[in-house]
């Protein structure tokens, strides 16, 4: 982690409780907004505190992520459920409220079957 970065990780992590984020969530944003690449983040506060300070910076999310990889390797549709459905549950993975109508269809699919 450059200096700048690590600047940038302490004044996530020092504050109000309403305006700081745990550790990984901060070391993440500090490095991307340092100009390392994107960032993956479900947590509601973590995408506001990002796009609040860090504006250049936009965030992914782990279902655009795991559309994206299911695209690439070709996964089948029950592969891309099954990821999902493991990331939910194991990782707790939230849902970004913008993307619930898009996790419906996926599953929605799923009960037709």
């Amino acid at each position: 982690m450059s200096d700048q970065a690590y600047e940038i990780y302490i004044s996530l992590v020092s504050g109000l409780p309403t305006d700081t984020l745990d550790d990984g969530e901060s070391a993440a944003i500090a490095i991307a907004a340092d100009g390392f690449g994107s960032v993956v983040l479900d947590d509601k506060k973590a995408r506001r505190i990002l796009s609040a300070r860090f504006k250049q910076s936009s965030p992914a999310s782990s279902l655009t992520f795991l559309l994206a990889a299911a695209t690439r390797a070709n996964w089948t549709l029950d592969e891309l459920r099954a990821a999902v459905t493991a990331a939910r549950t194991v990782s707790r993975m939230a849902v970004v409220p913008d993307e619930r109508p898009l996790f419906s269809e996926l599953f929605a699919a799923a009960a037709s079957d």
